[in-house]
């Protein structure tokens, strides 16, 4: 059974977007015809082993927490069942694949879009990483019928823009100057105080 129940007219949306600030909507946008089963979220942690030849079982230091990833399969149906306009299988994964991938040299070049994925009251900002079509259901000349696509996605995060870096350095100089001059007053704690 989907997330949601196929009363609901939510369902789960990718747009393609053209930068990691995702503020250039490409226009490709699609709609899953059914809502996926399960959506996974995985976060990992990473840490820094001191010394390994000890028998701690520690688990170190922390180093860096890795992308957020999320899986999920979308199963496009051809069959008339779900969506009677929509029974292209092909023409479904295209779109599909036209959000997902900027794609040149009629086809033989692919590169991930940025997607925005709609699902579940939130938004999730990802790029794909990996993508598997299934065909599982053919008509009696061979044309597919049912496909599940199997997806992996992971999470981006937002670099700052120049003017933004400027921004926060301009802020961090003022307040060290601030605190340079709060030292010379005599007042010597404000050097160890946080930024």
């Amino acid at each position: 059974m989907s997330l949601f129940s196929s009363d609901n007219k939510e369902h789960m949306t990718l747009q393609a977007y053209e930068d990691e600030k995702f503020s250039k909507s490409m226009g490709n946008e699609y709609e899953v015809l059914i809502n996926p089963e399960t959506f996974n979220k995985s976060m990992s942690v990473s840490y820094h082993k001191e010394n390994a030849m000890t028998n701690s079982v520690s688990l170190g230091k922390f180093e860096n927490m890795a992308a957020i990833t999320y899986d999920f399969s979308i199963i496009i149906d051809g069959t008339g069942v779900v969506n009677a306009k929509r029974r292209d299988v092909k023409k479904e994964i295209d779109t599909l694949t036209n959000v997902l991938f900027k794609i040149y040299d009629n086809g033989l070049g692919y590169e991930p879009n940025y997607v925005a994925i709609s699902y579940c009251g939130e938004i999730f900002h990802c790029q794909i990483t990996s993508f598997k079509t299934e065909y599982q259901l053919f008509n009696t000349n061979g044309t597919p019928l049912r496909a599940k696509i199997n997806c992996n996605f992971s999470s981006t995060g937002s670099k700052p823009t120049n003017q933004e870096e400027k921004e926060t350095e301009n802020k961090i100089d003022e307040n060290m100057a601030s605190r340079i001059e709060r030292a010379k007053a005599g007042n010597k704690d404000s050097l160890l105080q946080k930024f």
